[in-house]
Protein backbone atom coordinates (compact mmCIF):
# COMPACT_ATOMS: atom_id res chain seq x y z
CA UNK A 1 0.00 0.00 0.00
CA UNK A 2 1.24 3.50 -0.92
CA UNK A 3 0.93 6.19 1.25
CA UNK A 4 -0.48 9.18 0.33
CA UNK A 5 1.17 12.26 1.59
CA UNK A 6 -0.21 16.14 1.96
CA UNK A 7 -3.97 14.65 0.69
CA UNK A 8 -5.66 14.67 3.85
CA UNK A 9 -8.41 16.98 2.61
CA UNK A 10 -9.00 14.90 -0.73
CA UNK A 11 -9.03 11.88 1.12
CA UNK A 12 -11.63 12.98 3.99
CA UNK A 13 -13.57 13.94 0.98
CA UNK A 14 -13.75 10.32 -0.35
CA UNK A 15 -14.07 8.46 2.99
CA UNK A 16 -17.27 11.47 3.98
CA UNK A 17 -19.06 9.89 -0.06
CA UNK A 18 -18.00 6.33 0.80
CA UNK A 19 -19.72 6.36 4.30
CA UNK A 20 -22.68 8.17 2.42
CA UNK A 21 -22.63 5.52 -0.08
CA UNK A 22 -22.74 2.77 2.76
CA UNK A 23 -25.85 5.27 4.21
CA UNK A 24 -27.89 4.74 0.79
CA UNK A 25 -26.55 8.34 -0.56
CA UNK A 26 -25.84 8.39 -3.84
CA UNK A 27 -22.64 11.12 -4.94
CA UNK A 28 -20.50 11.37 -7.53
CA UNK A 29 -16.48 13.32 -7.34
CA UNK A 30 -14.67 14.12 -10.92
CA UNK A 31 -10.69 13.54 -10.30
CA UNK A 32 -8.60 15.68 -12.88
CA UNK A 33 -5.59 17.46 -13.33
CA UNK A 34 -2.48 17.23 -14.81
CA UNK A 35 -0.43 14.07 -15.13
CA UNK A 36 1.36 12.70 -12.23
CA UNK A 37 -0.35 14.27 -9.57
CA UNK A 38 -1.64 11.69 -7.89
CA UNK A 39 -4.98 11.10 -9.21
CA UNK A 40 -4.58 7.54 -9.63
CA UNK A 41 -3.10 6.89 -6.00
CA UNK A 42 -6.38 8.48 -4.33
CA UNK A 43 -9.03 6.44 -6.59
CA UNK A 44 -6.93 3.06 -5.83
CA UNK A 45 -7.25 4.79 -2.11
CA UNK A 46 -10.90 4.73 -2.52
CA UNK A 47 -11.06 1.31 -4.06
CA UNK A 48 -9.35 -0.26 -1.33
CA UNK A 49 -11.68 1.78 1.10
CA UNK A 50 -14.70 1.02 -0.23
CA UNK A 51 -13.83 -2.56 -0.54
CA UNK A 52 -12.92 -2.65 3.05
CA UNK A 53 -15.93 -1.43 3.93
CA UNK A 54 -18.09 -4.10 1.98
CA UNK A 55 -18.66 -2.71 -1.04
CA UNK A 56 -18.58 -3.80 -4.79
CA UNK A 57 -16.12 -2.17 -6.86
CA UNK A 58 -16.49 -1.56 -10.53
CA UNK A 59 -14.40 0.42 -12.99
CA UNK A 60 -14.00 0.90 -16.34
CA UNK A 61 -11.38 2.67 -18.60
CA UNK A 62 -12.79 5.19 -21.46
CA UNK A 63 -11.47 4.30 -24.57
CA UNK A 64 -11.60 7.65 -27.28
CA UNK A 65 -12.59 5.23 -30.08
CA UNK A 66 -15.93 4.73 -28.43
CA UNK A 67 -16.50 8.49 -27.27
CA UNK A 68 -19.54 8.61 -29.73
CA UNK A 69 -20.97 5.45 -28.67
CA UNK A 70 -23.68 6.28 -26.85
CA UNK A 71 -23.92 4.29 -22.99
CA UNK A 72 -20.28 2.35 -24.31
CA UNK A 73 -18.84 2.93 -20.61
CA UNK A 74 -21.98 2.33 -18.87
CA UNK A 75 -21.88 -0.87 -20.70
CA UNK A 76 -18.42 -1.50 -20.57
CA UNK A 77 -19.21 -0.90 -16.51
CA UNK A 78 -22.05 -3.37 -16.00
CA UNK A 79 -21.02 -6.44 -18.28
CA UNK A 80 -19.64 -8.22 -15.51
CA UNK A 81 -22.96 -7.75 -13.39
CA UNK A 82 -25.10 -9.33 -16.33
CA UNK A 83 -26.08 -12.58 -14.47
CA UNK A 84 -27.06 -10.63 -11.87
CA UNK A 85 -29.48 -8.68 -13.94
CA UNK A 86 -31.55 -12.38 -14.46
CA UNK A 87 -33.35 -10.79 -11.02
CA UNK A 88 -36.72 -8.95 -11.34
CA UNK A 89 -35.60 -6.65 -8.53
CA UNK A 90 -32.15 -6.24 -9.43
CA UNK A 91 -31.26 -2.33 -9.03
CA UNK A 92 -29.11 -3.20 -12.00
CA UNK A 93 -31.71 -4.56 -14.55
CA UNK A 94 -33.89 -1.74 -13.75
CA UNK A 95 -31.12 1.39 -14.52
CA UNK A 96 -31.10 -0.79 -17.88
CA UNK A 97 -34.72 -0.63 -18.60
CA UNK A 98 -34.63 3.16 -17.81
CA UNK A 99 -32.06 3.38 -20.15
CA UNK A 100 -33.78 1.78 -22.66
CA UNK A 101 -37.15 3.51 -22.31
CA UNK A 102 -35.09 6.72 -22.73
CA UNK A 103 -33.47 5.70 -26.00
CA UNK A 104 -36.78 4.92 -27.26
CA UNK A 105 -38.33 7.37 -26.06
CA UNK A 106 -35.99 10.04 -27.77
CA UNK A 107 -36.04 8.37 -30.56
CA UNK A 108 -39.74 8.66 -30.60
CA UNK A 109 -39.20 12.42 -30.29
CA UNK A 110 -36.58 12.50 -33.16
CA UNK A 111 -39.05 10.81 -35.24
CA UNK A 112 -42.18 12.77 -34.33
CA UNK A 113 -39.99 16.02 -34.86
CA UNK A 114 -39.17 14.81 -38.65
CA UNK A 115 -42.52 14.18 -39.37
CA UNK A 116 -43.77 17.19 -38.65
CA UNK A 117 -41.49 19.00 -40.47
CA UNK A 118 -41.78 17.01 -43.03
CA UNK A 119 -45.71 18.04 -42.62
CA UNK A 120 -44.75 21.70 -42.28
CA UNK A 121 -42.36 21.75 -45.63
CA UNK A 122 -45.29 19.57 -47.38
CA UNK A 123 -47.79 21.91 -46.99
CA UNK A 124 -45.52 25.23 -47.69
CA UNK A 125 -46.40 26.10 -43.75
CA UNK A 126 -42.61 26.27 -42.71
CA UNK A 127 -41.83 29.78 -41.90
CA UNK A 128 -39.51 31.22 -44.79
CA UNK A 129 -41.02 29.47 -47.18
CA UNK A 130 -43.18 31.91 -48.40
Amino acid sequence: MVEIVGRDDQIGVLETLLDGACDGRGSALVLRGEAGIGKSALLEHAVRAGRERGMRVLSVTGVQAEGQIPYAGLDHLLRPLRPVWSDTGSPYRLALEVQREYELAMRRAELAWVRSLRAEITEGTLPGLA
